[in-house]
């Protein structure tokens, strides 16, 4: 999926930060899982994996400040540190030329420039690969080197991506990641490293 390669391009794109500052939807880096249930009751862990915890948001109209065309939301934390937000849109169907995906994008893109500035990053390809029709704008963005719709932006302390994702023909979704800099590429790197020596313990 094109979100995964997407979340690796922000390696390549270290800034000086602090812990602790703003996040997003009224969120604040380095707050506990506690913090957070005192504001959004209905997190539920899904996953935990060495160092890192993913919860998932059952009732979006908790969060504090919500995203309307958001469905979804999921909260990482890292040693009981929130250090990455990830909001996923309500899926988009019957959109063939993407058009209704396009105008969701540019609606949170422009209000991403007011607030942040021009993003440091952005690419919006279509029809590089197989899927080269008008009407195949998602199957296109689906396909690996086919089509990319995002834009990354790097800001004191975090950084956003915006994407915009293909399942099927006519079906998508937009992906809206905050993560915390450096902190969440370090404890990747920590995650990475006590995976290492697991496995040669493992040996």
């Amino acid at each position: 999926m094109k979100k995964y390669f997407i979340a690796l391009l922000m390696i390549l794109y270290p800034l000086q930060s602090y812990a602790g500052g703003e996040a997003m939807f009224g969120l604040t880096f380095g707050m506990t899982v506690d913090e957070v249930r005192s504001l959004i009751p209905s997190i539920v862990l899904n996953n935990s994996d060495d160092i890192i915890s993913v919860y998932n948001v059952t009732n979006s109209n908790e969060i504090p400040r919500h995203l309307s065309i958001i469905e979804k939301y999921s909260l990482v934390f890292v040693d009981d540190k929130l250090l990455k937000i990830g909001a996923y849109g309500v899926e988009i169907n019957n959109d063939s030329y993407g058009i209704e995906g396009k105008s969701i994008f540019k609606k949170i893109y422009y209000g991403l420039n007011e607030k942040y500035g021009k993003p440091s990053l952005e690419r919006q390809t279509f029809g590089n690969k197989i899927w080269n029709k008008s009407d195949e704008f998602y199957q296109c963005l689906a396909y690996d080197g086919c089509g990319n719709w995002f834009s990354v932006y790097e800001v004191k302390g975090k950084a956003i991506i915006l994407t915009l994702n293909g399942l099927s023909r006519g079906k998508g979704f937009i992906i809206l990641t905050v993560e915390s800099v450096p902190e969440w590429s370090d404890a990747l790197k920590i995650k990475n490293k006590n995976k290492d020596i697991k496995d040669k313990n493992a040996l």
